[in-house]
Formats: structure tokens, C-alpha cells, sequence
């Protein structure tokens, strides 16, 4: 079920902050949703709402950041991105986790690109306070690298799959992930995105597509693809959907 938007109001410009306000639950968010009560007191009264916009770049390859996201309805994506352009996403991240993860003291220097897959908001936190609350609480260290671990177990994943599975079957994954993160059965997005995350030509995702629907399982129309036989999708997905999902599901309690 998708979770209710915070109530304020949109805006057209990126990353807007919002205050912390009780319309927006910290909990609407699984990884502030495991927080003790101890390292709640720390981290909650310092969490900010921030629209974000699709294809907004939270952190570019190489500059640091000093923020960390938790979503709430927004989906945040790992890019890898080549010299000639070309890219792929390596992880997704939505209400389930967080994206800039601080191993150490001081920023956060990334090694890849994060994007704004699809828009929404997400609690905003200087890394500084989440560094300064992990150094006296071991739940609170157990917890990131859970959520390391997490983002780890997806690139991982997503290297296997992209080797060895075939456009049609990354296609079916990329819906049920999509699916869960939104509400519905359908997902805005073109071919050319899917192929821009998945890394593969969008003559392939097209083909896909097409054989999808008649087969029966999904219809599309530009900038939108109808799930109308999810156990369909399900069936013609290879085995990381669900390696994935178990996978996320394990690590944190709730």
C-alpha cells in the first residue's frame, strides 16, 4: 500500500526542505521505523522533509555530501555511469532503506551517481548527527551496516542478473520492484528509462514489451506500462525479485 504524501505544498523547485512535522511519520520510513528509543531522541527531532523531483542527482560521481536520505515514497537509484554515458543502476532504494551511508567521520564521497528514480519525499539528515549518535550506540552501528550489507547484496545481485538473464526477464523484474514501491498496478516509465536502468539496449526492452503483451501479462502505452497479470510478470521474472525481496525483508526487524 502506498504510503500518504506529507501534507504540504508541491513545488517545482529540487530538494526543497521541509520541517519535521507530525504529518510526516519517521516511521513511514522501515529503517527509522527499527531505531531504539534512545537513538530516536537524536535522530528524529533532526530529520528534515525534502520534495524530490525524478532524475534529480542527490550525489554526483566523486563530490561529497553530507546528507543521508530515508524515503518515504520517493525510490532512489545507484547508477553506475560509464565515460561514454552509458549507465545502469546497481541498487533501488525506497521506504525500505536509505541511500548515503557514512562509514566513517567526516562526508561522504561516493563512487557512483544517486538519482531520483521516481518523485516523492524523503527524510533528509546531516550525516554529522547520524555519526555522533553512532558512536555511543551499538544498535544504531548495527543498523547502518545492515543497511550497507543491503546495498551490497543488491549490487551483487544485479551483476548476476545482468549477465545472465535475459532482457525479458530484467523487464519483469524491474515491474515487480516498481509495483512494490508505488500503489496500483501500473508504472510511469518509458522504455528508454528501463533501458537507461537496466542497462541494455531500448530496441530490446521495446521487443520485451510487445511480446509481454501478447502474452497477455502487461499493456503499455508511451510513459506507462499496465501490470494487468502480476503472476504473469511473476513467472517470467528470473529468481532475483524475489532473492532480493527475501533478502531486504531479512535484515531489518518490522
Amino acid at each position: 500500500m502506498r504510503l500518504a504524501r506529507c501534507d504540504v505544498s508541491p513545488t517545482d523547485s529540487p530538494s526543497v526542505d521541509r520541517a519535521f512535522s507530525t504529518a510526516c511519520n519517521p516511521e513511514s520510513n522501515r529503517v527509522l521505523r527499527a531505531l531504539r528509543p534512545q537513538d530516536r531522541s537524536r535522530v528524529f527531532p533532526n530529520l528534515k522533509v525534502v520534495d524530490l523531483r525524478k532524475n534529480e542527482m542527490l550525489f554526483e560521481n566523486g563530490p561529497e555530501s553530507h546528507f543521508m536520505y530515508f524515503p518515504i515514497d520517493a525510490v532512489l537509484s545507484l547508477r553506475h555511469i560509464l565515460l561514454d554515458g552509458h549507465g545502469c543502476d546497481l541498487a533501488r532504494v525506497g521506504r525500505e532503506g536509505m541511500i548515503g551511508l557514512v562509514l566513517s567521520r567526516g562526508t561522504v564521497s561516493t563512487t557512483y551517481c544517486t538519482q531520483v528514480q521516481t518523485s516523492g519525499q524523503a527524510f533528509r539528515l546531516n550525516s554529522t548527527i547520524i555519526l555522533s549518535a553512532a558512536e555511543s550506540s551499538v544498535s544504531l552501528r548495527s543498523l547502518l551496516l545492515c543497511c550497507f550489507n543491503g546495498v551490497l547484496m543488491q549490487i551483487a545481485q544485479s551483476v548476476a542478473c545482468n549477465r545472465h538473464h535475459t532482457i525479458q526477464q530484467q523487464l519483469c523484474r524491474y515491474l515487480l520492484d516498481s509495483l512494490d514501491y508505488g500503489s496500483g498496478n501500473g508504472v510511469e516509465c518509458t522504455h528508454e528509462q528501463i533501458a537507461g536502468s537496466l542497462g541494455v539496449r531500448r530496441e530490446g526492452v521495446t521487443e520485451a514489451a510487445i511480446k509481454l503483451q501478447k502474452e497477455g501479462v502487461i499493456q503499455y502505452r508511451r510513459g506507462h506500462i499496465e501490470v494487468v497479470n502480476r503472476g504473469g510478470v511473476e513467472a517470467r521474472s528470473c529468481e532475483c525479485y524475489e532473492v532480493v525481496k527475501r533478502q531486504i525483508q531479512g535484515l531489518l526487524p518490522g
